[in-house]
């Protein structure tokens, strides 16, 4: 073969992986699009299974049982919706005696956020249903492969993670099992605080 027949050869069989490369990528991406998907859709009819009600309520219950006392303004961050939407959730929750609002001692004005005892067992519910909802996918996996699975999704948290996301992402965590000093989210904040303090 001339020279320039094998100098050919070679940039096509480049050109080729390359685009192999990118035909990898852009089929990851969009499996992991389906996934995430999926997955969302299994939690929601998990989860209001076990309500009443539709949209952001678990993730409204379940948001206000990890973080007790905080205000409708913060939940409303949380959940990436509007005020007068989260006083009209909250108005739902409450009708079903899951939810309490006080007024706080610091300024009476402002309402803090707490679940009944009965909340707190619907909160249960709720997360047991989401466990339960992601299961079907983690069952394809080994215990070897979902520890390694574990590890790739804590980056992948790192990396999307930062103060102005942070609640709303882990609005429907079962905290008992990735509590704050452990959880990716809250320490790539921490971390990211940390380095901009220090400039």
């Amino acid at each position: 073969m001339s020279t320039i027949g094998t100098g050919a050869t070679i940039v096509c069989i480049w050109n080729t992986y390359n685009a192999l490369q990118i035909m990898s990528e852009s089929r990851t991406n969009n499996l992991l699009g389906a996934m995430v998907t999926c997955v969302n859709d299994s939690i929601s009819a998990a989860t209001q299974a076990v309500l009443t009600m539709q949209g952001e309520a678990a993730a409204a219950i379940v948001t206000i049982g990890n973080n007790p006392g905080q205000s409708i303004s913060w939940l409303s961050k949380a959940l990436n919706l509007s005020h007068p939407g989260t006083v009209r959730l909250l108005d739902r929750i409450a009708e079903e005696s899951l939810v309490e609002r006080s007024r706080t001692a610091a300024d009476g004005r402002t309402a803090a956020l707490h679940l009944t005892p009965k909340g707190r067992q619907r909160m249960a519910s709720i997360l047991r249903a989401r466990r339960k909802g992601i299961d079907r996918a983690l069952g394809a996996l080994s215990a070897t492969e979902q520890r390694q699975l574990c590890v790739l999704i804590e980056r992948m948290l790192t990396n999307m993670s930062n103060d102005e996301v942070a609640d709303s992402m882990c609005r429907l965590c079962e905290e008992s099992v990735c509590p704050q000093n452990t959880c990716p989210v809250t320490q790539a904040c921490a971390t990211r605080r940390s380095g901009e303090s220090q400039r």
